[in-house]
């Protein structure tokens, strides 16, 4: 209860109660899950990191974040070999075969879908129930401008994510989540420190905000910069200790060379550095000159900005934009370092109206037989603008668990009890009904 409590709270109070707690009650199994049959698959984690908070009244939360790679593998990589397994189990695929239509009988329920297949129609009867898991809308950039407009100049991360599930249960009645929707923006991959406030500058090489600010919402921000979604870190060759001043995190000088593209190293899958080497963009120069070169930024406004930030931090007060002093570090130690940063869309993290098993539901609240959805393609998980970070892993682990919820839930006609776990006699029961 106090995880849920936190994570509402984190989300302004906006997010779903109901999708948070199902979240909360039945994550476990599927992380469980997810570990068990990706090793089956030959995929295992590439990492497991467990944690335990305790609170205030007591009570513990335990908590397991699972990820896989390295670098450029991942969750995607590790569905591919699920699918591999699937299939070897019997399952059947129609690959490039996207939905086009619901079928619905006269009491509306759902009881088929209509693909297309080389300019042809297929039509598919649903023996129980209908699962659309066609993730977020981010790529149709109609419903971005009605829906999330104030992401509508970003890159996109993704792909083919045009709302396709969300769009055909709203054909059928379904509700959409009232516009608000949270966006996930972020860039992990260009360099390390996301997180350390160093000084910023847009690609006119001009500082633009207070850098104490969470990283998550450095977005907020970034959409009235000239160039949205691009900006540049910048600071000196002593930031290992300025980091460690401030009580940061910083990146080792032997480390960050990973993500130097003017460093000639093996950056393979099989290396174990976990870095995308068409993504990095981080260098160090011995002049601030040569530094805007490699950033694509106009020297000159990039000399005039750190030396009107070493003006502030010899002041010991941030008159332009605020920052805490403690984070006031000069810039004057060659080699100077830089880290172009692209911040995208990762995710657009509302979508069609469901309750807390995912079955959709339509506008007026009511539920839509055999119909259920997963993942961003349902309800509103997170409310906040920014996707919370609450805990890390939470947007993979939520897609996950909610595809498992809406299996289970099909399979056996929605006849599980949501609140209770659910056991392993529940899976067996739903592989024999499949």
């Amino acid at each position: 209860m106090n995880f849920i409590q936190g994570f509402l709270e984190d989300c302004g109070w906006r997010a779903d109660r109901g999708l948070a707690e199902t979240y909360a009650k039945h994550s476990g199994e599927a992380i469980r899950w997810v570990q068990v049959r990706s090793a089956e698959a030959g995929f295992p984690p590439y990492s497991i990191r467990p944690a335990v908070t305790e609170y205030d009244d007591g009570s513990k939360c335990s908590r397991r974040t699972i990820s896989f790679g390295p670098k450029p593998y991942n969750n995607g990589t590790m569905i591919e070999h699920l699918a591999e397994l699937a299939a070897d189990k019997g399952v059947e695929f129609f690959y490039s075969t996207p939905g086009v239509q619901l079928i619905t009988d006269d009491s509306g329920a759902v009881t088929g879908v209509v693909g297309k297949q080389d300019g042809k129609y297929i039509k598919f009867n649903a023996n129980k129930g209908v699962i659309l898991s066609t993730g977020d809308y981010q790529n149709n950039q109609s419903l971005v401008e009605r829906y999330c407009p104030d992401v509508k100049d970003f890159d996109r991360k993704q792909i083919n994510k045009t709302g396709d599930g969300i769009l055909m249960s709203m054909a059928i009645g379904g509700g959409f989540v009232p516009v608000g929707h949270a966006h996930m923006m972020h860039d992990f991959d260009s360099g390390p420190m996301f997180e350390e406030p160093f000084l910023m500058v847009n690609e006119n090489g001009e500082r633009f905000m207070n850098e104490d600010c969470v990283f998550e919402e450095v977005n907020c921000v970034l959409r009235n910069q000239p160039k949205p979604g691009w900006y540049s870190q910048i600071f000196d060759d002593d930031y290992v200790n300025q980091v460690n001043e401030w009580g940061g995190n910083p990146t080792d000088q032997e480390k960050i060379q990973a993500y130097m593209p003017d460093i000639e190293m093996d950056r393979s899958p099989e290396s174990g550095l976990n870095v995308i080497e068409g993504l990095i963009d981080t260098y160090r120069c011995d002049t601030l000159d040569e530094l805007a070169g490699k950033l694509g930024i106009p020297a000159d406004a990039l000399k005039k900005s750190v030396e009107r930030y070493n003006e502030l931090c010899d002041k010991g007060y941030d008159e332009d934009f605020g920052k805490q002093t403690k984070y006031m570090k000069k810039i004057e130690k060659a080699p100077y370092w830089g880290i172009h940063k692209h911040v995208r869309v990762s995710a657009l993290c509302a979508g069609a109206t469901v309750n807390k098993n995912y079955q959709a539901t339509r506008t007026d609240g009511s539920i839509i037989p055999n119909l259920w959805i997963t993942g961003f393609g349902a309800g509103q998980l997170c409310g906040k603008p920014d996707w919370s970070m609450y805990q890390g892993g939470m947007s993979a682990g939520h897609c996950m668990t909610s595809g498992r919820i809406c299996g289970i839930q099909a399979a056996t006609g929605g006849s599980l009890d949501p609140a209770k776990p659910i056991t392993e006699q529940d899976v067996a029961a739903v592989t024999s009904a499949a």
